[in-house]
């Protein structure tokens, strides 16, 4: 006997399967549904998981069922979001995940705009710790991975909170990026959106928003840890900002630490114009940013600077 879970099951009852000893095989086609420890006891079956979908932990997975052997397929099994006036409008989680997968695959011009806020962990994500990856987090790919993304994501006023991106060496990053943030490049438009409680960990280069920005990033409130492996560098907005772009009306609250204190408020390096950005950080290595060969104007650091 087999069953499959469509997408938008989201919750499956106490007990719901205990004791279906003819259950053979199970397939989950979305994220992993919220369920009690015994929800398939006494059943020996082979589950199938969208193994790109990171609801799909590994603790979650064993929690269901110590008899229970999972298999991870190829399909993403997010819900989509659904394109109006030119913008793929974001509600929840699941469509989050799936703009991200959806640049990721090839579409990095597509526009997308939060349509509620969202959050992807509770708890104090932001104390998560770099020595080891939290298991039982959600982790976060970044959007236009190993790539730009030119389009424009509005924030509409909205928050993201709780993302976690863990990334300990090179062999993680072959799957999660060269890169930790909300975004990979960016020669587009980030605007009107906060990210709150986040966590971005790389062994190479981190920054809330982007790695490198050639575009606009605008309006924007961060409040997340940012932290290095070694003597690499990383931004509380972007790493670097680039001739061409602009980082505008922007504020970070938060913390990071690599081995030499490489920390910046705003940016590693500013090539192009920062303008009526604030940083509240602590213990940073610039307010703004360490290197500058462009514009700085009307910024203020308020954080206390130790390197």
């Amino acid at each position: 006997t087999s069953m499959t879970f469509r997408q938008k099951v989201g919750t499956l009852g106490e007990s719901a399967f205990s004791g279906c000893s003819s259950l053979k095989t199970i397939t989950f086609e979305g994220s992993a549904p919220v369920t009690d420890s015994y929800v398939f006891s006494g059943v020996t079956a082979t589950c199938y998981y969208p193994a790109s979908n990171p609801t799909w932990t590994e603790n979650k997975r064993t929690s269901m069922g110590s008899t229970l052997t999972w298999v991870g397929t190829g399909t993403a099994g997010y819900e989509s979001a659904k394109l109006k006036n030119g913008y793929y409008e974001i509600y929840n989680l699941s469509q989050l995940y799936w703009f991200a997968q959806y640049v990721n695959d090839g579409h990095p011009s597509v526009n997308g705009r939060l349509m509620a806020n969202i959050t992807a962990n509770t708890g104090d994500v932001m104390a998560a710790g770099t020595y080891s990856e939290k298991t039982d987090s959600l982790q976060w790919i970044p959007i236009a991975i190993g790539a730009t993304y030119t389009g424009i994501f509005d924030g509409n006023g909205y928050t993201i909170s709780g993302l976690y991106y863990y990334c300990k060496d090179y062999t993680q990053s072959q799957t999660r990026g060269v890169f930790g943030g909300l975004f990979h490049d960016v020669s587009g438009t980030v605007c009107d959106l906060t990210l709150d409680n986040c966590f971005f960990y790389h062994y190479n280069y981190a920054a809330s928003i982007c790695r490198n920005n050639s575009g606009t990033i605008e309006n924007c409130t961060v409040t997340a840890y940012v932290s290095t492996k070694g003597n690499y560098y990383q931004g509380g907005i972007a790493y670097r900002n680039l001739e061409d772009g602009t980082i505008s009306d922007c504020t970070f609250y938060g913390r990071g630490t690599t081995a030499f204190s490489a920390y910046n408020g705003i940016c590693y390096s500013n090539s192009g114009t920062i303008s009526n950005c604030v940083n509240y950080s602590n213990h940073i290595r610039a307010g703004i940013a360490s290197s500058n060969y462009g514009t700085i104007r009307d910024c203020h650091n308020y954080g206390f600077i130790s390197g």
